[in-house]
């Protein structure tokens, strides 16, 4: 007689899928984006690169904590305005061979000294550069631009403290309405949606209001009353969807265009 054969018997186990976490986008203040935007206008500088598109030389950056548009210059808008104070005998400004290098483990920081010989003062700008660079995965790799891109964010900013105030003011206005500038986001994230599904108003759409508005004669403390009185629109910053921006934008480009 045949014996028995005992099998076991087999759990069923249940797997559950795995689920990615959403990949969390850290917003950028306004000083990083327009940094991180100017090392582009940078590298092409020190590799002799011709740009497709004409360079910004102003950028804008809608502020959402104070619900004003930040502006300042960018690397070219920063040579300009040195090029054209000195052409127009305003300031006699030059970077001296006064340099600063100090070498860390991690780090190289940079200090260079700009004097305007006109008005006979001069400013330190200082620059931290890292000669490794992390990439999207996380992999760090070396940048060989490091150095050149401190000394370049060095002489930026020991020239943005030697420009005239009002001047600087004046030409920026000009080249924003003249259409030079470039609109930061704050956030690379995609705009965001509730749970009904409408799709609210990006930050890009909020900067292009704040910068129309202004050339229209705009003040930044009440620029959203402005608005209203203008257009005949609410402006809710907080709670703008896309449909209104457009709506917005759409009055105040036929204002711009009458003017």
């Amino acid at each position: 007689m045949a014996k028995k054969i005992k099998t076991k018997k087999i759990k069923k186990v249940k797997i559950k899928p795995k689920t990615r976490k959403p990949r969390v986008v850290k917003a950028l203040s306004a000083y990083e984006a327009m940094d991180r935007a100017d090392e582009i206008q940078m590298m092409n500088d020190i590799e002799g690169r011709i740009p497709t598109s004409p360079e910004a030389l102003v950028y804008s950056f809608f502020d959402k904590q104070s619900g004003r548009e930040v502006t300042g210059l960018a690397w070219r808008g920063t040579k300009e305005v040195w090029r054209e104070l000195n052409k127009r005998k305003v300031t006699a400004l030059t970077i001296t061979d006064r340099i600063i290098v100090k070498q860390g483990p991690d780090y190289i920081d940079i200090g260079v000294y700009a004097k305007d010989l006109k008005r006979k003062v001069g400013a330190w700008g200082m620059a931290r550069g890292y000669p490794k660079m992390k990439l999207k995965s996380g992999e760090l790799v070396e940048d060989r631009f490091a150095s050149a891109k401190a000394m370049s964010k060095a002489q930026r900013n020991a020239l943005n403290q030697l420009f005239p105030a009002e001047k600087i003011a004046k030409m920026i206005q000009r080249w924003l309405k003249n259409g030079k500038s470039e609109t930061l986001t704050p956030q690379l994230a995609a705009p965001k949606e509730n749970k009904a599904g409408i799709l609210f108003a990006s930050d890009e759409d909020k900067a292009k209001i704040m910068r129309i508005a202004l050339e229209l004669g705009g003040k930044g403390e009440r620029i959203d009353q402005f608005i209203q009185k203008k257009t005949g629109l609410l402006v809710d910053w907080k709670s703008m969807t896309k449909v209104q921006a457009s709506k917005i934008l759409f009055e105040l480009m036929n204002l711009r265009a009458k003017k």
